[in-house]
C-alpha cells in the first residue's frame, strides 16, 4: 500500500510477482482495510478523471467486491 501511495521505502526491492498478482494483492489490501473495523471506511479518489487503465481496473476489481 505505501508503494502505491509513493512513500514505500525505495531501497525495498519490489516483489517478484506478475502485474496481475499485485493488481489482486493491492484489491486484496483494500478489501482488508474496509472490512478491519466496525464502523465504515471511506475511499476518496482525487482527480478521478485523470485516471489511467490498470488504477481503473482497480478500483472496478475493488468496487465489484
Amino acid at each position: 500500500m505505501l508503494d502505491l501511495l509513493s512513500i514505500g521505502d525505495p531501497s525495498a526491492l519490489a516483489p517478484a510477482i506478475s502485474a496481475d498478482s499485485r493488481r489482486a494483492r493491492l484489491v486484496g489490501v483494500m478489501a482488508r482495510v474496509a472490512n478491519a473495523g466496525s464502523s465504515r471506511t471511506a475511499f476518496i479518489v482525487e482527480d478521478l478523471h485523470w485516471i489511467d487503465a490498470a488504477s481503473e481496473e482497480v478500483l472496478a476489481a475493488f468496487a465489484a467486491m
